[in-house]
């Protein structure tokens, strides 16, 4: 039974509880994602310091407080190096390459120099106050800081730099509330240990700072569906709607000449709403079309140098032809909405990037399908966009049936 200042151990079992029912609703929101995995496991871990820490303070004698506070600070430095691991996933679900392909051997260094603080903790280290348990100021503590301030710099630095390299306004608040979020408990420990030095009588514990970063992930997930948009297509064709009828003539391909390829995102959503099966090429992260558009039963094939599912190089035209050929030849009158033309004619030259769209202009034409391609035309010659013009069907300006 907790008495007096005792009931303070109460706020690490809180921040367990909340932990753990975050990373649970983040996991069944999108269970197949590696970032959302990536989460739950911070969460897993803020559960278990979170508990660890409850029961430190509660210890029965010496000796168990002292093995409650060496899982403790062990805990806490996987903490803040899963917290670096996440950063890796942002601004979208995908991680660096090295951190994809290695996260054993990262974990595996983690994990040794999280052993260093607890291994060097001593019996004399802990010792009993009005809080409860409590780990005084020794040589495992000052290691167990450092590495923790360690972790949070190299995630704050790698959150800066994705924050640089992305344009994407939702992104980067969602980089910007994880940086917080993972700067919250070493700020909170120099707040802490600042005040410990007065003549204040607090309570020795480092949850309520693990506890504000939970609340901060919580509101990315509620706010800014962090970590919770399904990423990949469900694999399900679109369901036909009697508010929707087809607007476009298939077996043709439509050009449309804008910037941000609003109209022609529209009239995808439009031709997918009327019983069409769809899939769209792009540039833009599936996270950040799934967003703006209505494309929850469309595939999306993202345009990225990055290896991965669902995603091709964009210099690699043979495989993006023959990706959507077959698609067309599988789905007989489907919709193909290649949006990122700027990007491939940035990788290829403009000769090898039109014989691409003519090839697709001719699969439509055997399959019955929609091809619908989107242009900034400043961004192409004179001729080439000529040549577009030559031989797709040229949508432009309101009135053209693409008013959604």
């Amino acid at each position: 039974m907790l008495s007096g200042h005792e009931t303070w151990s109460l706020v690490s079992l809180a921040l367990a509880a909340f932990a753990l029912g975050l990373g649970l609703f983040v996991l069944h929101a999108n269970p197949r994602a590696d970032a959302t995995r990536a989460f739950f496991l911070v969460m897993i871990l803020l559960f278990v310091g979170g508990c660890t820490d409850f029961f430190f303070m509660n210890a029965a004698d010496q000796a168990q407080a002292t093995a409650l506070a060496r899982l403790l600070l062990f805990v806490l430095v996987l903490e803040m190096g899963a917290l670096l691991y996440l950063a890796t996933f942002l601004p979208y679900e995908s991680s660096s390459g090295w951190f994809r392909d290695r996260w054993w051997l990262y974990f595996l260094v983690v994990s040794a120099t999280a052993l260093a603080p607890a291994l060097l903790l001593q019996e004399d280290d802990v010792a009993h106050t009005s809080y409860g348990w409590g780990v005084e100021g020794s040589l495992a503590l000052w290691i167990c800081g450092a590495l923790i301030l360690l972790y949070t710099l190299a995630a704050d630095a790698m959150l800066a730099d994705v924050y640089r390299r992305t344009s994407d306004k939702n992104s980067r608040t969602r980089i910007v509330i994880v940086a917080v979020a993972t700067t919250t408990p070493i700020v909170y420990t120099i707040i802490y240990a600042i005040l410990d030095q007065t003549t204040l009588d607090l309570p020795p514990i480092l949850s309520p700072g693990f506890f504000i970063a939970a609340v901060i992930m919580a509101h990315a997930v509620r706010r800014y569906r962090l970590f919770t948009i399904k990423v990949q297509d469900n694999g399900k064709s679109a369901v036909s709607s009697s508010l929707a009828a087809r607007r476009f003539e298939y077996g043709t391909s439509l050009l449309f000449l804008e910037k941000k390829g609003e109209r022609a995102f529209a009239a995808f959503e439009n031709e997918v709403a009327a019983g069409s099966v769809g899939v769209v090429i792009s540039s833009d992260h599936p996270d950040v079309l799934r967003e703006r558009y209505r494309l929850q039963n469309s595939a999306v094939i993202w345009l990225a140098k990055q290896p991965g599912e669902k995603r091709v190089d964009p210099a690699s035209l043979s495989i993006l032809q023959v990706s959507i050929a077959d698609f067309l030849h599988q789905h007989e009158g489907a919709v193909v909405l290649v949006d990122g033309v700027e990007c491939l004619l940035a990788n290829n030259s403009l000769e090898n990037v039109l014989k691409m769209l003519y090839a697709l202009d001719d699969e439509v034409v055997v399959t019955k399908g929609l091809l619908i391609t989107t242009l900034d035309p400043e961004v192409m010659s004179k001729k080439g966009l000529a040549m577009l013009v030559r031989d797709f069907q040229v949508v432009e300006g309101k009135g053209a049936g693409t008013e959604i």
